[in-house]
């Protein structure tokens, strides 16, 4: 099979390969502690500051990086 080429698949086995890997991600171990990390992520037009929880989907915020509070206002 040549890697670079895409596999056709009948619809009943594009199903198979779903389920299982569904089922592979659910035995998967989760990790129980989150794992919170912050970024400046600059997009051309603008400096954002992103913070999220790398060990859950869609656990994140984005605020412009201008907005930001530094430490000692934090407190």
């Amino acid at each position: 099979m040549d890697p670079h080429k895409p596999e056709c698949l009948s619809p009943s086995q594009s199903l198979q390969q779903s389920v299982q890997r569904t089922q592979n991600r659910e035995r998967a171990p989760e990790q129980t502690e989150p794992a919170v990390m912050a970024a400046l992520d600059d997009t051309g037009t603008r400096e954002q500051l992103v913070i999220a929880d790398t060990t859950r989907d869609d656990a994140w915020v984005a605020v412009d990086a201008d907005e930001r509070l530094s430490l000692d206002d934090w407190r």
